[in-house]
């Protein structure tokens, strides 16, 4: 008796084609969580690439006793794909602490604060001079420099200086979104202070020999966070929206200085994002906010805070990031 072999089993078309849905569904789950990775990635790698470079110019500075840090290159559309390591130059260093005139340092240059009170003794008038900088001193003072008043442990960016003389008549940055304008504190009920224990650094300018270096690749620091919806500018510490460079310095002692801050204790806010993708926190993909501490220069990152960004008054987007340097 002759004996039949099985019959092997098919599919039938209804079969493929629901197995093909099934590939076809989980390829497009795997594309979606492994693009949304990357994205991940490529933002956390930009964000540590530039949080380190300001780690290492925040060591120059504490190593060298001068101001360094980074300079974010702006490529006209306010979005910063590379930046260089920036010092500036001492011009005219301190003198020691406690330091007085004697009748051979007659002429050493000291600098003044003459204050004017209105009748309700708030502040009418600030005017800085400083007395007795030679010639080629005063040419390397111009606007962006910084004075520096140890005793009070501030950097003050100068925004306008008068022309060669003595005494050299400066003025400071008083805009409110910057870490220190005029040191009205320190002044008191006084309106005259006069101090031989300063010191006055040239502009920032990039290190000799120092190359540009690129962040990674679909990757930028937005500057035009006054554009967003979400990350607008009601809140302290965003680089300013103008197409010019974005200057990031540290102190000697770790702080910022001349950064849009509205108080030593404030911060400053870098949006890192795909510049492929939106500009929106929404649609824009991985996006990250790395925070600088303004009192101590202690950095972290975080995203943004998607449940502050309802746009009603109060909201704080910045919640996350700003917690990533608590106790620092």
């Amino acid at each position: 008796m002759t004996r039949r072999a099985p019959r092997r089993g098919g599919f039938t078309l209804i079969e493929l084609l629901v197995v093909m849905a099934i590939v076809v569904a989980l390829a497009g789950v795997t594309i979606v969580i492994a693009w949304s990775a990357l994205d991940r990635d490529r933002a956390a790698a930009a964000v540590n690439k530039v949080t380190g470079s300001m780690q290492i110019a925040r060591s120059r500075a504490h190593r060298d006793g001068l101001p360094h840090g980074v300079r974010l290159i702006n490529n006209g559309n306010n979005l910063v794909t590379a930046y260089q390591f920036i010092y500036s130059p001492p011009v005219f260093l301190p003198a020691a602490p406690g330091f007085t005139p004697g009748p051979t340092s007659v002429n050493a240059p000291y600098l003044q604060f003459e204050y004017t009170l209105d009748p309700g003794s708030q502040v009418a008038t600030r005017v800085c001079r400083i007395h007795n900088l030679t010639y080629e001193q005063q040419v390397q003072v111009t606007v962006n420099s910084l004075l520096y008043l140890p005793e009070l442990g501030t950097y003050h960016r100068i925004s306008a200086v008068s022309a060669p003389g003595n005494p050299m008549v400066v003025i400071l940055d008083d805009n409110p979104s910057f870490q220190y304008g005029y040191p009205d504190d320190a002044m008191g009920a006084a309106t005259h202070l006069r101090t031989y224990y300063f010191g006055l650094y040239g502009p920032p300018e990039p290190l000799v020999g120092e190359e540009v270096i690129q962040l990674p690749e679909r990757s930028c620091i937005d500057l035009n966070a006054d554009a967003n919806p979400v990350l607008n500018r009601s809140v302290p510490g965003l680089p300013p929206a103008a197409p010019q460079d974005y200057d990031i310095l540290f102190a000697p002692s770790g702080q910022l200085v001349g950064t849009n801050t509205t108080r030593p204790h404030g911060h400053v806010f870098l949006w890192f994002r795909d510049p492929t993708r939106p500009n929106d926190v929404v649609n824009g993909g991985e996006q990250l906010l790395a925070v600088i501490k303004a009192q101590s220069g202690a950095m972290g990152a975080a995203p943004v805070d998607h449940a502050g960004a309802t746009g009603a008054p109060g909201s704080d987007y910045y919640s996350l990031a700003r917690k990533a340097v608590v106790g620092h």
